[in-house]
């Protein structure tokens, strides 16, 4: 059985605080994990990201660090994040983790939003959701 390993390349535009965020799939075989679905036959993600962007402020100055980034994530989908330094990497795996907040966009685990729950809530989803 193969599954799909994806590799989302952060980098960021010239003169910009903005990353561009490409995703590449590949196909690699596994061996040993053999419970892990291909991300091909299943339709429906854990985890949606939609038009996610994260803009830090302190005091006057906004410093963006992800902009209208969205993603889907399968079961038995293997990501890897790369960038520079202050590309965003950080930033959006707290997002996904559910230990940060986007400033705007959405995301969504099992089709659900998580916009509005509290802390203790993100911690329910995190344990029994994303593990």
């Amino acid at each position: 059985m193969s599954t799909a390993q994806s590799v989302l390349r952060v980098s960021e535009n010239e003169g910009a605080r903005k990353p561009r965020i490409s995703r590449l799939v590949a196909p690699v075989a596994s061996t040993r994990c053999r419970s892990f679905v291909e991300p091909e036959a299943v339709t429906s993600a854990i985890v949606e990201i939609r038009n996610v962007s994260k803009t830090y402020v302190s005091g006057n100055v906004e410093t963006p660090v992800l902009f209208d980034f969205s993603l889907d994530i399968h079961p038995g989908e293997f990501l890897a994040i790369v960038g520079g330094s202050g590309s965003g990497k950080t930033t959006l795996l707290n997002i996904m983790g559910l230990l940060d907040r986007p400033t705007n966009g959405e995301v969504l685990v099992e089709h659900r939003s998580v916009g509005t729950l509290d802390e203790l809530g993100r911690a329910r989803v995190r344990r029994e959701r994303l593990g």
